[in-house]
Parts: structure tokens; C-alpha cells; sequence
């Protein structure tokens, strides 16, 4: 990771909201933000879940992708060819009564090296994936993070395959939230051999937090602009940079588009709709201390299959498509199908 290597946090261990009641800057209060007040859609920036969600499902795909790849290539120093976008990826847990998860992107791509000399861009590709994951809320991080990757690596893998087939696997965790208290820009996180420190243990696992509002370890001005630009979308934090400026104007055009309008509004009668059931199911081992957190994590999680399933839906992606694009069961799409039109 070629520009993250400053701010390395060892251990021996390896979404946000909807666009409202996110943390504010430096709040360390432990417990997750309640959705209250809902923002119009034009004071949205592009941490907030809907907004970040809309540049991630353009009807250009390319204009996607292209988003996509800048936020790679500026925060984790890697350049992307071949891509491929899956917005709202969702993992089932391994049995029906265990947590899955929903991914807000997750992007398969081939990651170009220049080698040694820099003569042949073309040196040393390899095809990884990449989940970016927008939080302005605390959790319990380190536990997600280790929850995600052993989903992810769960589907990874073909039967008969070799370990060694596994993709290198980057979870990248961009907070308004100082998730450490230690004010630094970029954590870093790696398995490491307590005995031999400098053992080098590549399991391909890349876990990179990455605060937004952090005064030390900063990589370099480049991305300390950028996370500011996505935590605060402003022309003026767009000026100057081709690459902000490119993602400001995706933004613009979003924010007047009357569909996106349209379906921002549909998305709050969403999380009304799962405010008001209280998504019990699925979320009673959230009892006694974690019950607020469970619950919390469980709402943005059907929030996020729910509209990942009707944006899809919309586009006129047949049920069957979309539970293979999800990796849902069908009759899960129907049920939330015939909630939306039920609305």
C-alpha cells in the first residue's frame, strides 16, 4: 500500500447512515447515532450512505467506476483497470439464523504496478477486491472489520480451488470518527508475529481506517485534501484538484437530477418503514448491553438490502437477476419488493 505504510497499527487480530445524525467531527461518544432529521439532498456530501450510494449506481457506469477508481488509486495509492462495481454487495451469514452483511461497494479490479523503474505500467497486475465502506458512525470497528473479511474470504473461493487463489482483500473504513483516539490520519491494520516482529505474514488481508479529520501521520496533502472533500462537498474543496473536481460534478449533476430526488425521498420512507417494524428479527443477539448496537447495525443493514433491491428493481432488473447480483434468495427480493409497492 504505497502511500500508507506511516501510520501502521500492529495487532494480533486482523455504514453508515442514511444522510442524517452522522457523528460530528472529533465526537468520541461510544454509542451509534439514532437517524432523526433527514438533510435535504443538496447538504448531503459523499460520506453520507445515500449520496455515496447514488455515485456508485449512476446510469453511466463508467462515471461509477470512475469514481470508484479515483477514491483507489487517491487513498490507497493504486491504480485499477478491468473493473468491476457491485454496489450494496451482500454476503448471507453461513446459515439462516447468523449475520450477514451488506457491503456498500465492493469493486473487482486489476491493480497496476509501474515495477522497480517505472518503464512498464503493465508490471506486476493482479486482480484484488476492494470494499469501501463510508462510516459516520462508531461501532465496535475492529470486530466489524474481522466480520467482513471472514464473509467476504467465505465466497472467495471455489470448491477444489487452492488457497493460494484467494484475491488479495482491501476494507477500507472512511470515518468522521476518531476510531482509535490517537488523532491519526490512517490506521493501518496487519497481522503480525508477536515472537518475530519483523516475520512478514502476508495473508492478503488490508484493513485501512482512514479519519478524516486526523492531525497526525498524514500520508500527503493529496489525501488529506480528499477526505476532506468527501466529509465536507464544497466547490471549494473540490478547486484545485482534477480528480475532486471530476467527482464534484457527478455530484451536482446527481443533486438536480429529479429521479435522484425522488428516490432519496422513497429511501426515508424506507427507514421509517423499518423504524416502525423495529426490525426485530434477526437481531435479538443485539440483548442487554449490545441491544442498542445490534439493533442499530441491524436497520442499516436492511436499509441497505432494501434499497440495493428496489433501485435495482427500478431499473427493470428482473427478481431473479437482482438475487443473483446480491446474493440473496429471490423470495427475499419479492417480499421487499411487495413491501415497496405496498408504500
Amino acid at each position: 500500500m504505497n502511500n500508507l505504510t506511516e501510520a501502521t497499527v500492529r495487532g494480533s487480530q486482523p455504514s453508515s447512515n442514511i444522510a442524517a445524525g452522522e457523528k460530528a467531527k472529533g465526537d468520541d461518544g461510544g454509542s451509534n447515532q439514532k437517524i432523526r432529521n433527514f438533510r435535504p439532498l443538496d447538504e448531503l456530501n459523499v460520506i453520507d450512505n445515500s449520496l455515496f450510494n447514488e455515485l456508485t449506481t449512476q446510469e453511466d457506469e463508467e462515471s461509477s467506476k470512475k469514481f470508484c477508481s479515483i477514491l483507489v488509486e487517491t487513498l490507497l495509492g493504486r491504480k485499477l483497470k478491468n473493473i468491476t462495481i457491485t454496489p450494496q454487495r451482500t454476503y448471507q451469514g453461513v446459515d439462516t439464523d447468523k449475520h450477514g452483511i451488506c457491503m456498500d461497494v465492493q469493486i473487482e479490479a486489476e491493480a497496476i504496478s509501474a515495477g522497480e523503474n517505472g518503464s512498464d505500467p503493465n508490471v506486476n497486475i493482479k486482480s484484488d477486491i476492494y470494499d469501501i465502506e463510508p462510516n459516520c458512525y462508531r461501532g465496535d470497528d475492529p470486530r466489524r472489520a474481522r466480520y467482513y473479511t471472514a464473509l467476504i474470504d467465505n465466497h472467495a473461493l471455489q470448491s477444489g480451488s487452492r488457497y493460494k487463489k484467494i484475491k488479495d482483500l482491501y476494507l477500507l473504513f472512511i470515518t468522521t470518527y476518531d476510531p482509535f483516539n490517537q488523532d491519526s490520519m490512517v490506521y493501518t491494520i496487519q497481522r503480525q508475529c508477536k515472537e518475530v516482529p519483523e516475520l512478514e505474514y502476508d495473508d492478503g488481508i488490508h484493513i485501512v481506517f482512514l479519519y478524516a479529520y486526523g492531525k497526525n501521520n498524514i500520508p500527503s496533502q493529496k489525501v488529506r485534501d480528499m477526505l476532506r472533500f468527501l466529509v465536507e462537498t464544497t466547490p471549494e474543496n473540490a478547486d484545485g484538484d482534477k480528480d475532486r473536481e471530476a467527482i464534484y460534478q457527478m455530484v451536482d449533476r446527481l443533486k438536480k437530477d429529479r429521479k435522484v430526488g425522488v428516490w432519496y425521498m422513497k429511501q426515508i420512507e424506507i427507514y421509517q418503514m423499518y423504524r416502525e417494524e423495529g426490525l426485530e428479527e434477526g437481531r435479538e443477539e443485539g440483548r442487554e448491553e449490545g441491544r442498542e448496537e445490534g439493533h442499530g447495525e441491524g436497520m442499516q443493514d436492511g436499509i441497505h438490502l432494501s434499497t440495493a433491491v428496489i433501485k435495482r428493481h427500478n431499473k427493470g432488473t428482473s427478481p431473479q437477476n437482482i438475487a443473483h447480483e446480491l446474493g440473496i434468495d429471490e423470495s427475499q427480493v419479492a417480499s421487499i419488493i411487495q413491501q415497496y409497492e405496498m408504500e
